[in-house]
């Protein structure tokens, strides 16, 4: 017999399990993670960019690198830009494809998309070279970038020139070829007609600040940026009017030492011929005396001649020092165009002397460094994608990977602002 309960029961439909809400929420959860990555990025670059920008305010005064002294070149970073540009736009592209399921064309968009961004991390690789061969970028365990000229960095400069010549000096000379010969005499040509003759300049003045300006000249031969020659030529232009004076003086010496001792080489050619004549036919008693006064005469122009030939040598080492020097300053001032700089000429990475030049360097390193990693990273990340078919069933995962390397380009046109305009 039936109840009213089980007819009840039996009547009743079957219940469906409740089905999720659908998430009303514009993003996906990776999309909500990159932004909240690149949320984080952006304070992290924002508080770099504000130190920068008071260290800027900050050295108004005394100076704030420009862009000529750190060798930064507003049409490198116009290239570089560009690049980057056009490497954010080929990924959006392949994300629209992606997103289309045209997977072919994806691929292709990302290819160019890598490619571009390598060609902008070469330019960013080649222009770091382009610091470090004059001698900007830090060397490790040393100061490679004073803040002034003073005793300190004559002495570090004095120091790699030395380092440079006991390198070449320990090497073997027989595996030293014609441009290594050429080197350690450039080497040897500094350390005497620069560093030394800086410090002879600095020490013989009784002004501390001609000695200070000595010490300008020096580092303006090494690395001339734009503040470091208004000065120089309080010192140029005397030093080099010195040194001709000088050096017309003992020159002028010299050509009438030289003079004497070419005169007495005759005398001692006709005296010696007139001995020889003597010693061979003979003569009479008169002429024998006279050839003992000619033969005493004879030991006596070999003694002027021995005499001049001594002062010859002391004139021509004093003159030697000073002819360096002039060399010296006529190779770094008496150039068609603007000198580049010992550094830069003969790829010396000797230390330089940039006021406020350590701390622009340490914030172009830092920002472009970050820059660079973050941009390697995306390259990794793009190329993850690339064995791939991009579908539409993978356009939310790959979209991530395109904001984050819009993200990147972003970050650089900020950069491009504060560091290259």
């Amino acid at each position: 017999m039936t109840t009213e309960h089980d007819v009840s029961t039996e009547q009743q439909p079957p219940v469906s399990p409740p089905t999720p809400e659908k998430s009303k929420l514009p993003f996906t959860i990776g999309q909500l993670g990159m932004w909240i990555f690149i949320s984080t990025e952006v304070m992290l670059f924002a508080g770099i960019i504000a130190v920068y920008l008071v260290l800027r305010l900050t050295t108004l005064q005394s100076g704030w690198p420009t862009r000529t002294d750190m060798h930064v070149y507003t049409e490198t970073g116009v290239t570089m830009t560009i690049f980057l540009v056009f490497s954010a736009v080929c990924a959006w592209q392949s994300w629209i494809a992606c997103n289309e399921s045209r997977p072919r064309a994806a691929r292709l968009w990302l290819v160019v998309t890598i490619l571009l961004g390598c060609v902008f991390l070469g330019i960013k690789f080649n222009e770091y070279y382009d610091k470090y061969k004059v001698g900007l970028m830090p060397i490790p365990g040393e100061n490679q970038i004073h803040e002034t000229a003073d005793h300190q960095y004559l002495s570090h400069v004095n120091q790699r020139l030395r380092s440079m010549i006991v390198d070449f000096e320990s090497r073997d000379p027989q595996t030293l070829d014609e441009n290594d010969k050429q080197r350690m005499e450039l080497l040897y040509s500094l350390k005497a007609n620069m560093t030394e003759a800086t410090a002879r300049n600095a020490g013989r003045t009784n002004s501390p600040f001609d000695a200070r300006l000595y010490m300008d000249l020096m580092a303006y031969q090494v690395y001339p940026h734009v503040d470091s020659g208004k000065d120089v030529d309080r010192v140029y232009l005397p030093e080099r009017k010195m040194l001709k004076r000088e050096l017309d003086v003992l020159n002028e010496r010299l050509g009438l030492v030289i003079k004497r001792e070419q005169l007495i080489v005759q005398q001692l050619s006709n005296l010696e011929g007139q001995v020889e004549r003597f010693d061979l036919l003979g003569g009479s008693t008169e002429e024998a005396s006279r050839m003992e006064t000619t033969k005493q005469w004879l030991e006596t122009k070999k003694q002027q001649q021995q005499d001049l030939a001594v002062e010859s040598r002391q004139l021509q080492a004093t003159i030697a020092p000073l002819q360096g020097r002039e060399d010296n300053l006529s190779a770094s001032f008496d150039t068609e165009g603007s000198f580049e700089g010992i550094n830069e000429r003969y790829d010396l990475r000797l230390p330089v002397v940039i006021p406020n030049g350590q701390a622009w360097m340490s914030i172009y390193l830092l920002l472009t460094g970050m820059h660079a990693l973050h941009l390697i990273v995306g390259l990794i990340a793009l190329a993850f994608w690339l064995p791939q078919k991009l579908t539409a069933r993978k356009s939310p995962a790959f979209y991530v990977t395109c904001m984050y390397w819009q993200f990147v380009d972003a970050m650089w046109l900020t950069i491009f602002v504060f560091i290259y305009l």
